[in-house]
């Protein structure tokens, strides 16, 4: 599978889609070569913008993900990159460091209850929180959150 043509890329500060967005119509892109895959294997619920065609989501596109990168070396996209200060601040709902998802945008929270209630009442011979307890905040790529939405829709 297929995976860009650098080893590293820049973290963005907004997903790719909206990268495209704002530069469409500036000719900074050449279009891009028809889709590899044929017909009968790309999936027709997914829409690439950039391709104008079916078959992956924009976030998926290793074209436009290589094509924004060259953009961001040259110093044209200077605008979409995080920056230090924003990757040193904590953010809720963050990836955990080292995620191979972390430029992904979070589609959605899914709020969990985890055993017990939130004022915790003495139980004898236990011992009381000092304070209430907090869980971490689980991400989810686009791809994943739309198939939990699926799913959740047949149950």
């Amino acid at each position: 599978m297929p995976s860009g043509k650098y080893e590293n890329y820049t973290p963005l500060n907004v997903p790719q889609a909206k990268i495209l967005m704002e530069i469409e119509g500036r000719d900074y892109f050449r279009p891009p070569p028809p889709m590899r895959d044929t017909v009968a294997r790309r999936n027709p619920r997914k829409y690439c913008r950039f391709h104008r065609d079916y078959g992956h989501d924009m976030e998926d596109c290793f074209q436009l993900r290589d094509d924004i990168e060259a953009l961001i070396r040259r110093g044209v996209l200077n605008q979409f990159v995080r920056n230090w200060c924003e990757e040193r601040r904590p953010v809720e709902n963050a990836a955990l460091p080292g995620n191979p998802n972390d430029n992904r945008p979070i589609a959605g929270t899914i709020n969990t209850i985890g055993g017990g209630s939130s004022v915790e009442e003495p139980i004898e011979g236990r011992i009381p929180l000092k304070r209430p307890r907090t869980f971490e905040a689980i991400s989810f790529s686009m791809r994943i959150w739309k198939e939990l939405r699926l799913l959740m829709m047949t149950l």
